[in-house]
């Protein structure tokens, strides 16, 4: 009888929220530039070839192994070197900061890749490939693999958040089904293997790498220290159009409490 009696005053009661008549998403040209660079952050994670091995290292160290119970042996080594970078990665990037770990893991994984790819052209076996391919998946795992979820998750104002994390996440799994399903095109391509004996995606990948790094540098401001409620002006302030713009409207120093005090201690 009580329940009955508490049910019914529930469907009585009246709470009157406050209705915002804001847009959920104002496309302004600076909600616009921020959504393109999380997109692209999320773009730039697929294209450095991550998935690749994940999804077909045996097939890829097939190219270089002499059977096939050597290639599963040696992918058991790749998702060690992941879990062992994303273990560091957990633990550096509140340390070092977001960008730095990007802007290096990039590099390096270029360089990595270039190694790799290198050994697969001129046919060298043994663990010289394989050392290249578990350095990659470790240095991924200890910058990119955490560090572009992080920012995608950070680096976009309140009014937009909810809408642009699912435009920069869709942007990310449709750069992961198009990486994917291109690879296997690639390493069955009979002209792309007799010139280049399954380096091509490689190579491919690790360009990515490189204009991850560039793109690192140009775009993306350190967000370690930021709240979310001043993300904005920050991630406007390495843009040619709109960083005099946030610099002058924004109440909030753009630079982070870390770097102002790091400015002090040289002083």
């Amino acid at each position: 009888m009580r329940g009955v009696c508490w049910q019914k005053s529930v469907r009585r009661t009246r709470i009157l929220l406050p209705v915002s008549r804001e847009p959920v998403c104002s496309a302004t040209p600076e909600c616009v530039y921020i959504l393109l660079i999380g997109c692209a952050i999320a773009i730039l994670q697929q294209v450095s070839g991550i998935n690749i091995l994940l999804y077909y290292a045996p097939s890829l160290l097939q190219n270089i192994s002499p059977d096939t119970q050597t290639s599963l042996y040696h992918s058991i080594f790749l998702g060690l070197a992941l879990l062992v970078g994303v273990a560091f990665c957990l633990n550096a990037v509140d340390r070092w900061g977001r960008t730095r770990l990007l802007r290096w893991g990039a590099l390096g994984c270029a360089v990595s890749l270039v190694i790799t790819a290198w050994a697969f052209i001129a046919q060298i076996g043994g663990l010289l490939p394989v050392v290249g391919l578990v350095a990659f998946v470790l240095i991924f795992g200890m910058s990119w693999s955490l560090g572009a979820w992080l920012l995608i998750s950070e680096i976009f104002p309140n009014r937009i958040r909810a809408v642009a994390m699912g435009y920069a996440f869709s942007s990310m799994y449709l750069a992961n089904f198009i990486v994917t399903q291109t690879f296997p095109m690639m390493n069955r391509s009979r002209l792309l293997m007799d010139h280049f004996h399954g380096a091509f995606p490689l190579m491919l990948c690790a360009a990515g790498c490189l204009v991850a790094f560039w793109f690192v540098k140009r775009f993306l401001p350190e967000t370690r220290g930021i709240s979310l409620e001043h993300i904005e002006p920050l991630m406007l302030s390495k843009s040619r159009r709109f960083a005099a713009k946030a610099q002058a409207t924004s109440g909030h120093p753009i630079q982070p409490d870390w770097a102002d005090n790091k400015k002090q201690e040289q002083l």
